[in-house]
């Protein structure tokens, strides 16, 4: 295993260093410390993350591209939250709610970093201590983002942390995947699901309701391969969701 690593760009006065690990045959990872980002993995030569060419396409973007996003991945509805029998009101950054760590989320921090080569594998670790006076959530937090990569490209992300008082932590990477050869768009690609009902979201909210609707005979149908843009559109003619708008959600 090799580790190589560059600086990407600067951000707020701070440099954003880039780790590669790439393997015996050649195959590669990249990952960042703004916002702890998968921004490449590369098998066969083929690319097979969405990715940006530059620091400020990732500074930019309103869609947490391949980034850590915490404490808590997803919504947090009307940005509040019960812990232990106690109301707890946070940032709010998507109508009325917090949306993946919200404004001072995971995403928008530029982690340090740590490099090991473990023989058959590397890795890098980002580490951050988020004081409660920098996210709003509760007690302070030491965080932990492990990006794993080994011989037989298997990729492991993994994240750890400890926190001074009682919180919610719920974190995941945000990945985008093409597989298409050439990265085309979402008008070349199927998907399929081996599903019969989906989960329901109210319509101004986005947040689930609990209720489970069958997808016989609507957009959400993929139980066969769909192109996936065709579903969209179906779906929007039947529903008008707004979340399909978005696909950072």
């Amino acid at each position: 295993m090799q580790i190589t690593s560059d600086v990407f760009g600067t951000y707020r006065g701070q440099d954003v260093k880039r780790y590669t690990l790439t393997n015996e045959a050649g195959n590669y990872i990249s990952v960042m410390t703004l916002g702890a980002t998968w921004t490449s993995f590369v098998a066969d030569g083929r690319p097979l993350l969405v990715h940006f060419d530059t620091l400020a396409e990732y500074v930019n973007t309103p869609f947490y591209l391949c980034k850590a996003v915490g404490r808590v991945a997803g919504r947090i509805g009307g940005a509040k939250a019960n812990i232990n029998g106690k109301t707890v009101t946070l940032d709010a950054n998507e109508n009325g709610n917090t949306l993946h760590g919200g404004p001072h989320g995971f995403s928008f921090l530029n982690w340090d970093a740590d490099q090991q080569d473990l023989g058959l594998a590397a890795s890098v670790t980002f580490t951050r201590h988020i004081s409660e006076a920098e996210d709003h959530f509760p007690g302070d937090l030491d965080a932990k983002i492990t990006y794993t990569f080994d011989e037989e490209n298997n990729v492991t992300v993994s994240f750890e942390a400890s926190s001074t008082a009682d919180t919610l932590f719920n974190p995941t990477n945000h990945a985008y995947f093409n597989l298409t050869e050439g990265q085309f768009d979402l008008s070349h690609q199927t998907l399929q699901i081996n599903g019969n009902d989906r989960l329901v979201l109210d319509e101004q909210t986005k947040l689930p309701t609990g209720e489970l609707a069958g997808v016989a005979g609507t957009g959400y149908d993929f139980r066969t391969a769909n192109t996936v843009t065709e579903a969209l559109a179906k779906i929007k003619t039947e529903n008008g969701h707004p979340e399909i708008d978005d696909a950072s959600r």
